[in-house]
């Protein structure tokens, strides 16, 4: 249902091309939240860098393994990956990401009809819409006994095998690059990578070797720089080719807000664009050098501190484990107790609390004795420690737990919403949260009030003013007044955000509605 505007687009044209086809403390909440943003982006590595400090909060580590399954399916270990999505059975959608992936593979080793098989079976997740287009593109052209296999690499080329050598082909059948390379990777920022005698380079989406193939390892480009390897040494070329930092890291990752963190020694550092050490090789911690209010974690010998951006160590390595900081502060632990620091260092809450989240709205929710309370950023307590469980403060309101049910209290800790519902969600930048009672879905606003009527089986947050909702296992949408402006009557159903219009699957085929429920397309 979380499909970006790009995949849409994407969606579209595919089955255009194809028709009929079809809490814990406040601050952990925070991070979950900012690292669950940071897996919907993509930000793999960030987004195991927030859950890694939550690792006992909520799911958190099933997160981990998660991403980490992903990353080894997307570096081409298909059957690792795959085998680890599936030993987190339900989780999330790891059976169908299993299920996504075993197709990838069956792509890769050239059985298209297998993977076509599988794609048509979970035609709306992810981009499998495309895919399976792709796969039908390639059924076809195998018919042209040219070739003995083909796959798609982007920039409107298709990969093509012939006596054992690889090159590409437009979707006219034309012949762009000569059949003479051992592999073609993606492309990736207008270029692909290419292997010939043992060594890799670059083409552009003419064909043309723009960057010979001299490395012995290569990685797709990333904000203009890919990181190649050259006599067992890590580096990064331009787009040019040029080698703007040179190969002496044992191990680096891709560029990201232009920092790359790099290993050198067993220990690790980050460099800029430009090749500069920003912070030192020498710490321990490879996934918590992000920065948050000008600092970051940094682990030595097992104890954590905080690093400036200049990777001056401006708190010391003395606390068992840190959290970034939010608000002026950060939770640190000590003695198996929480408590927090200010960005000068000084302990401005003392570590006396079971655990602690970080702040949000000036407050953070804590646990003491077996229970959760809020404290201000002094360190009052302002609501005492009576409740089962409770998440951070948004829109003035913050969800809290007492005998298996939820509520909201305000910022003075007065219950204005009473504890009656059997889960809550968070507020959305529309100001509706999702809630769930006796099984069934509805919205609150962030008043507290039950807008629309807990009567949905299933629902997703609002965008453009729609969201949509799951009825008898259909799908249609509501307005933000609850008035259902497209029946539950399709197998699928998203919000392109590109232009507001609906989206909707029914019988396998796509239709494109506008807000009114006016069809667009076919």
């Amino acid at each position: 249902m979380k499909t970006s505007a790009i995949r849409k687009i994407a969606l579209i044209l595919a089955l255009c091309l194809l028709l009929p086809v079809t809490g814990c403390t406040q601050s952990n909440q925070g991070k979950y939240e900012s690292a669950q943003k940071l897996l919907s982006e993509g930000k793999y590595d960030q987004a195991i860098a927030a859950f890694s400090q939550i690792e006992d909060y909520e799911n958190s580590s099933k997160y981990i393994m998660y991403i980490k399954a992903i990353q080894l399916a997307e570096k081409g270990e298909y059957e690792l990956g795959v085998a680890s999505l599936q030993t987190l059975g339900d989780f999330k959608d790891s059976a169908l990401m299993a299920r996504y992936y075993t197709a990838r593979a069956c792509g890769d080793r050239w059985d298209f009809e297998a993977a076509a098989e599988i794609y048509k079976n979970i035609i709306t997740f992810r981009d499998c819409a495309e895919r399976y287009a792709a796969i039908q593109e390639k059924l076809q052209l195998l018919k042209d006994k040219r070739f003995e296999d083909i796959r798609s690499i982007g920039g409107k080329l298709v990969c093509v095998r012939q006596n054992g050598k690889y090159g590409a082909v437009d979707k006219t059948g034309s012949l762009i690059v000569p059949c003479e390379y051992n592999d073609i990777g993606y492309f990736r920022e207008g270029l692909a990578s290419v292997k010939k005698n043992g060594k890799y380079g670059f083409i552009d989406t003419a064909g043309k070797l723009v960057i010979a193939c001299e490395y012995g390892y290569v990685q797709p480009f990333s904000e203009g720089l890919a990181s190649v390897k050259k006599n067992g040494k890590y580096g990064f070329i331009n787009t040019a080719g040029t080698l703007v930092v040179p190969c002496e890291y044992d191990s680096i990752d891709y560029f990201s807000e232009g920092l790359a963190k790099v290993k050198k020694n067993e220990k690790w550092g980050i460099i800029d664009v430009t090749g500069r050490l920003v912070v030192p090789c020498e710490y321990d911690n490879k996934y918590d050098i992000s920065f948050f209010e000008g600092l970051a974690k940094a682990e030595k010998d097992g104890k954590w501190g905080f690093i400036d951006t200049t990777g001056r160590l401006v708190i010391p390595c003395e606390y068992d484990a840190a959290d970034y900081f939010s608000e002026g502060l950060a939770k640190v632990k000590k003695n198996e107790k929480c408590g927090f620091i200010n960005t000068a260092g000084t302990l401005v809450i003392p570590c006396e609390y079971d655990a602690a989240d970080y702040f949000s709205e000036g407050f953070a929710h804590v646990k003491k004795n077996g229970k959760y309370g809020f404290i201000d950023t002094t360190g009052k307590l302002v609501v005492p420690c009576e409740y089962d469980d409770a998440r951070y403060f948004s829109e003035g309101l913050a969800p809290v737990e007492k005998n298996g049910k939820w509520g909201f209290i305000d910022t003075n800790g007065k219950l204005v919403i009473p504890c009656e519902y059997d889960y809550t969600d968070y507020f959305n930048v529309e100001g509706f949260m999702i809630v769930y009672k006796e099984g069934k879905v509805g919205f609150i606003n962030a008043t507290g009030r039950l807008v629309i009527p807990c009567e949905y089986d299933n629902a997703s947050y609002f965008s453009e003013g729609f969201a949509p909702v799951e009825k008898n296992g259909k799908w249609g949408f509501i307005d933000t007044n609850g008035r259902l402006v497209i029946p539950c009557e399709y197998e699928y159903g998203d919000i392109d955000t590109c232009d507001g219009n609906i989206l909707c699957l029914k019988n396998g085929y796509l239709y494109v509605l506008d807000a009114t429920g006016k069809l667009l397309f076919p």
